[in-house]
């Protein structure tokens, strides 16, 4: 009697199961395939974003005249920056801005004097030395008399945008 309900059991169960299995494999295909999409490809970008200005609980405020010419130089090279957020980082001395550039973004820290700038790109510069050698080399580091930019990527075209801007990446 027992044997006769399981088999009537799994019957009428197996076929729910098979449905709950194939809708389980399909939510998970889903979720891959929009990652892999490039939407979420930097993934830093996303978490930078959110973590900076979730429900515009941290307003951009007061860009400077250096940031505003970063951008308008990123508009001409066709990158389609947007400034989305404020930005700290404990190296820096100064409120930065992060800026999104079509699938990544970067950092913008702008000083009112070049001696505050030199003293925040030295201590960056001297943290990055560290006892298991530098910086990850997907860090990338710009700067003018203006602005330090801090990028973390190996994106070619961003790479290139910001070489042909600053003149050169500061070595580290």
């Amino acid at each position: 009697m027992e044997t006769v309900t399981m088999q009537r059991y799994m019957k009428s169960h197996t076929k729910h199961l098979l449905i709950l299995g194939l809708s389980l494999l399909w939510v998970i295909t889903s979720f891959f395939h929009f990652f892999q999409s490039g939407l979420f490809s930097n993934t830093t970008a996303l978490a930078d974003t959110l973590g900076s200005n979730i429900l515009g609980q941290n307003p951009v405020k007061n860009i400077g005249p250096g940031t505003n010419d970063l951008v308008d130089s990123l508009k001409q090279l066709r990158l389609n920056p947007e400034v989305v957020a404020n930005n700290t980082r404990a190296f820096f001395t100064v409120e930065g801005k992060m800026i999104t550039l079509a699938h990544s973004n970067i950092k913008v820290y702008e000083y009112d004097n070049i001696d505050a700038l030199i003293t925040d790109e030295e201590a960056f510069k001297k943290s990055s030395k560290t006892e298991y050698g530098s910086w990850k080399k997907d860090v990338h580091l710009y700067s003018n008399e203006k602005v330090i930019v801090f990028y973390m990527g190996e994106d070619k075209e961003i790479k290139d945008a910001l070489k042909s801007i600053f003149q050169s990446e500061i070595v580290m």
